[in-house]
């Protein structure tokens, strides 16, 4: 069977960090040029072609994506790469974005920030009737990536929210987690239940959680792992790139969660760093995000243990009645086995810190 690989774009591509100038492309070579900030991921030699590919709303979506792309002007069968370009591979949680060479636009013609959730039905799975929509908005479910239905939201007070939707279970998972997260002074995005619904004929009853913007609201970007790490389960590894910027605490406290909360779900686009849109600084951690795996695996402790001890690092004390529930969630989580799962927790804290002492 002849192997695919990332087909190369031999088309000259400017990378802009805002309105200025971060590197040029030539034959999907990146080099570093003028004042902008330049993404991490292509700083450590990450190719172009999959750095804006990754960028991309995943087909893996299905339906979802594929209307999402109709509605675009696209075929619904469009590769990452051209999908993410239809906007200019902009971003919300960014403010990266890329032209042509031989173009002029501006950051102000691809930003993203006055997005009004014009697609959010389609983008959620919630209505798939209308196929041709004309808003004269670009699309940012174009570059929303992960394979859940999301959309991205503005409340009445200008706050951006994303909104997932997913089977109830992984709500209760994912809201669980982050409560965890707090109760461990872990930072943490917190998700709000929004509806539980009658059961989908596909995915069984299903909910809407949302979590706020944590990026450009206060002028910061997401900088995932990806390209920043070989090997995305060395836990050894990424302790190394954390602790280059003296925020390997934070790492081994993401960790820690993880194992606790049974969490397999840590990939290089579930974590990462927070980089000021101005200055470049990386300022912290990314909060914790995305758990609606949780609960769904024993992970190995090994590594980690032997990593926390190099870094002399200690957990912090689980204080559980800071986790508190709404009455939303109590109604719709009724029937989940809260107390069985605060069990495993508790059990996997004392072998850890057994672990950590001997």
């Amino acid at each position: 069977m002849k192997e695919i690989g990332i087909v190369k774009h031999m088309k000259k591509y400017e990378v802009f960090s805002g309105d200025f100038l971060c590197g040029v492309v030539e034959e999907d070579r990146f080099c570093p040029a003028g004042e902008g900030i330049v993404p991490l991921a292509l700083l450590n030699g990450e190719n172009f072609t999959k750095w804006v590919s990754d960028r991309a709303l995943s087909s893996d979506r299905g339906l979802t994506a594929r209307s999402l792309k109709s509605a675009s002007g696209l075929s619904p069968h469009t590769s990452e790469f051209d999908t993410a370009m239809h906007i200019h591979a902009a971003s919300i949680t960014d403010n990266y974005w890329v032209r042509k060479s031989d173009e002029s636009i501006t950051y102000r013609e691809v930003c993203l920030d006055s997005y009004d959730g014009f697609f959010a039905h389609l983008a959620l799975g919630l209505d798939y009737s209308v196929s041709d929509y004309l808003s004269k908005k670009n699309n940012p479910e174009l570059t929303n990536i992960g394979n859940s239905d999301k959309a991205w939201q503005i409340d009445r007070e200008g706050q951006r929210w994303l909104y997932k939707r997913q089977p109830l279970r992984e709500c209760f998972q994912e809201i669980l987690a982050s409560k965890i997260a707090f109760c461990l002074g872990v930072s943490t995005v917190e998700y709000e239940l929004v509806v539980a619904s009658e059961p989908d004929p596909e995915l069984g009853r299903t909910g809407i959680v949302r979590s706020r913007d944590f990026t450009q609201n206060r002028g910061l970007n997401l900088e995932h792992v990806s390209g920043l790490v070989k090997d995305e389960h060395s836990v050894r590894e990424a302790a190394e790139l954390f602790d280059r910027y003296g925020l390997v605490k934070g790492y081994l406290d993401l960790r820690y969660l993880d194992i606790l909360t049974g969490n397999p779900d840590r990939h290089v686009f579930n974590y990462g760093f927070l980089r000021d849109q101005k200055t470049g600084r990386i300022s912290d951690i990314a909060p914790n995000f995305d758990n609606n795996f949780a609960f769904m695996a024993m992970l190995p402790v090994e590594e980690f243990v032997s990593v926390a001890k190099d870094y002399v690092w200690a957990p912090t004390e689980m204080n559980l009645s800071l986790l508190i529930f709404d009455r939303k969630e109590i109604a719709a989580f009724e029937n989940y086995p809260i107390d069985a799962y605060l069990k495993t927790v508790r059990e996997k804290e004392k072998q850890i810190k057994e672990l950590l002492m001997g």
